[in-house]
């Protein structure tokens, strides 16, 4: 009988049908190791169903879902998958604590992306949008949400276009490298928002959450010089006559030529992280320097001078850039930051999250309560949200 059941449930779910009983019901089958091999066989049966995800994961990832699938003996004994099962197993939610690959990057309209987690009002907090606000030299303030596409003015040499994407480009006059006085334009990002924008010579600026940008009219021509505080992805427009520097919270400066990298430097961060992309950057931080190759990234405290140099996944950090969260073995902690500035919400921690890790993908489009409805379902934690307030209820 309770095989039935677990039969009927799992197609439920998968069909996008299961009420949220059958929902919080199927849960419990998935956490009982009674029916571990009833699921894996559900699992192969079906494996149709979600085989064309195997694009969306390489293998290599899988493989290391996989193994940490298989290191939770205590609640996965009882269970031998295939690695080509890896993902499906991890979509499931049953077979590991720190291994949940989320489901609502693949099933967008799953009835268990819209559950809200547990405690929460009957409510869901919409993900970040494009806006951001331009501080002009003469002080005035444009919110560039609320401008219309097309021309915005003419300011010391450049003109400032808003394009329909929302993109804010300057174009500078054939003298856009002098000696002339400089005068300097801030964009900046609040936290539930994102902006993209073009400078006077070319480059191409990212900008996360709750980032800011300090910036030049026009270049003068020994130096291309901006000031960024919290997040930012530069594609930096070739010049080799004129450098492109990055000063990082007055703490260190990224000097490049022509290259893609990325910056995470918030104030409330432990650490400033700088990852090359392709090209060649110089990372200097008061007496110590370091140049990065292509893959690579500098992290060090944001008051040392220390870097320590590590080989990354450019995808994993870049997964902001590119519309997604990317988890790979993170901790909450740290995850609970990326939701606060993206969402616009504020945390409180209740008890312990240390040891807690999340491995997924989540498109940061969504909504808030699918992020969390899938964070809550793969570990011990439970989440209230009211009134853009989240309570974490650690162990």
């Amino acid at each position: 009988m309770a095989r039935n059941r677990l039969s009927y449930l799992y197609y439920q779910f998968l069909n996008d049908t299961a009420s949220l009983e059958e929902l919080a019901e199927l849960k419990e089958y998935f956490n009982n190791p009674r029916y571990q091999e009833e699921i894996k066989l559900l699992m192969d049966q079906d494996w149709n169903f979600v085989g064309d995800i195997s694009r969306e994961l390489p293998s290599e990832r899988s493989e290391i879902i996989y193994d940490q699938i298989i290191s939770k003996k205590k609640r996965v004994r009882s269970i031998k998958l295939p690695k080509r099962m890896a993902v499906a197993a991890v979509l499931l939610v049953a077979l590991g604590s720190i291994s949940y690959y989320f489901l609502s990057d693949y099933k967008a309209n799953s009835k268990l992306a819209a559950v809200a987690p547990k405690g929460s009002q009957a409510q869901d907090i919409p993900s970040g949008t494009n806006k951001a606000i331009l501080k002009l030299a003469n002080g005035k303030v444009i919110a560039l949400n609320e401008v219309k596409q097309g021309e915005l003015l003419v300011e010391h040499g450049s003109t400032i276009l808003k394009k329909a994407d929302g993109q804010l480009v300057y174009t500078s006059d054939n003298q856009s490298l002098s000696n002339d006085k400089v005068y300097l334009n801030t964009i900046e990002v609040p936290r539930g928002g994102e902006y993209k924008l073009t400078l006077p010579d070319g480059t191409t600026v990212y900008m996360n959450a709750a980032s800011s940008l300090i910036y030049p009219t026009r270049f003068d021509a020994r130096e291309r010089a901006v000031t960024l505080s919290g997040e930012a992805y530069f594609e930096v427009a070739g010049n080799p006559r004129v450098p492109f520097k990055v000063n990082v919270l007055n703490k260190q400066s990224v000097d490049v030529l022509g290259t893609s990298f990325n910056i995470s430097a918030y104030a409330d961060d432990a650490e400033i992280r700088t990852t090359l992309v392709d090209g060649a950057v110089k990372v200097v931080a008061q007496n110590n320097s370091v140049v990065l190759k292509p893959g690579e990234m500098a992290s060090g405290d944001i008051n040392s001078s220390r870097f320590i140099i590590t080989n990354i996944d450019t995808a994993e950090v870049l997964g902001w850039k590119n519309g997604y969260f990317i988890f790979n073995n993170e901790s909450l902690k740290s995850i609970i930051t990326k939701i606060s500035r993206w969402y616009d919400v504020d945390v409180t921690i209740k008890g312990s999250v240390d040891g807690i890790n999340v491995i997924g993908n989540y498109d940061r489009k969504k909504t808030l309560m699918s992020l969390l409805k899938g964070i809550e379902l793969s570990n011990n934690i439970q989440f209230i949200v009211k009134n853009k307030k989240i309570t974490v209820i650690g162990k």
